[in-house]
């Protein structure tokens, strides 16, 4: 009896020990709001990473300002505290970034999560399939044909269409590209360049016609549908990107072990899968592959800026 009574002596000593504690949530901060590509594929990844992580990965969303309202977020907050989900714009963009706030030395490329594929659809009532016929219609209809598309890379894309075509097009202010899909549908505006998680089921349905692609490759989801420089326009290029970014004074070891689990979440088939469904295509880039494609795109666009002013 005596073995037994030491055992039931010593039970709640054991009880009383304190349990150990549990790792602080990462915050996962995304520059637009909820149901959007970026916030349904930071969704995705964070479900996964806090698995990979032993630890909760929290998606909070912070749009605004292009990018900058998160941005802001997340180097108020402290080291190792939060990380940014964002589209590459933030720091590829020169005018998303005010005088005195210099993205691109606070902000630390951990991992490009993503390519995504912008799309031109146009409005079915045109009658046109593809970018030559569209912009030979837009020749005999010079400053009547309105688009839409967001600030940043995009919009400076279709300047360089503009150009490249010999062409005059109206650009129309909508407070999202979702009201602006409305009126495209309608055949109130004509073409619309949005990401083609946004464009694929309209695609599908028959309510907009998928024009081109201005990335450099055609889009897994739409393969039949050309690029714009193989539809003859290679000056109109446009591609969206989503990454994770760090403060820079959160520890390159850390920063670098979380880039290896980001990059090994996109290797996993499930992930691959629910991505793509939400019309991301995943692209995995390690920090320094994704700085230096950020750095690339940097330098492409600022050319298109001098030449056509800020958007």
């Amino acid at each position: 009896m005596r073995p037994l009574r030491r055992t039931l002596l010593a039970a709640p000593l054991l009880l009383a020990l304190p349990a150990r504690a549990q790792p602080r949530p990462l915050r996962m901060i995304v520059s637009l709001g909820p149901g959007s590509t970026v916030d349904l594929a930071a969704r995705v990844i964070a479900e996964d990473l806090s698995q990979r992580r032993g630890q909760q990965v929290l998606v909070e969303n912070a749009a605004g300002g292009e990018g900058i309202v998160a941005a802001n977020a997340l180097l108020r907050a402290r080291p190792g505290e939060a990380v940014l989900y964002s589209f590459g714009d933030l720091v590829t963009v020169p005018p998303t970034t005010p005088p005195g706030f210099d993205l691109v030395t606070e902000l630390v490329p951990v991992a490009g999560t993503s390519a995504n594929p912008l799309v031109l659809a146009a409005a079915p009532g045109l009658g046109v399939r593809d970018l030559g016929a569209l912009m030979a219609l837009a020749r005999q209809k010079p400053g009547e044909l309105g688009y839409y598309t967001s600030p940043g890379g995009a919009a400076l894309g279709m300047r360089a269409l503009q150009r490249e075509a010999g062409v005059t097009l109206v650009k129309v202010p909508y407070r999202s590209s979702a009201a602006a899909m409305v009126d495209l549908t309608a055949g109130r505006i004509a073409m619309l360049l949005a990401p083609q998680g946004a464009v694929l089921e309209l695609v599908a349905a028959g309510q907009v016609v998928a024009i081109t692609t201005p990335g450099p490759a055609r889009s897994p989801a739409l393969p039949q549908m050309p690029t714009s420089a193989e539809a003859g326009f290679p000056a109109f290029k446009a591609e969206g990107s989503q990454g994770i970014f760090a403060a820079r004074s959160w520890p390159e070891a850390e920063r670098e072990a979380l880039a290896a689990q980001v990059l090994a979440t996109l290797r996993e088939p499930a992930v691959l899968t629910r991505l793509a469904a939400a019309g991301v295509t995943a692209h995995g880039r390690g920090p320094a592959d994704y700085a230096a494609y950020l750095a690339e795109t940097r330098e492409r666009l600022a050319v298109l800026v001098r030449e056509f002013g800020p958007e």
